[in-house]
């Protein structure tokens, strides 16, 4: 799924969305993680999302001004987003 910023340039790749698992409510989404071409994987928090679609994702800003985390592997495997 393509990933493009507010001037519509795609800057990457949806990899996997990242949740915050909670019993019996509706589990938040928290970060999107992108594959940005020439560069490695990166989290970019669900504030900065403008939509979410099938067609793909879009950006609420360009994506300079957009900041983000680099994926972490935990000891228990589950991919997570460190500051």
């Amino acid at each position: 799924t393509p990933v493009q910023d507010s001037s519509d340039a795609v800057i990457g790749t949806l990899t996997d969305i990242l949740i915050e698992p909670k019993n019996g409510v509706y589990s938040p989404l928290l970060f999107l993680v992108v594959k940005q071409r020439g560069r490695s994987e990166r989290c970019i928090a669900y504030e900065f999302v403008a939509s979410l679609g099938s067609d793909g994702v879009a950006l609420k800003y360009l994506v300079a001004s957009v900041p983000g985390v680099t994926p972490v592997l935990l000891a228990t495997a589950s991919q997570s987003c460190s500051l």
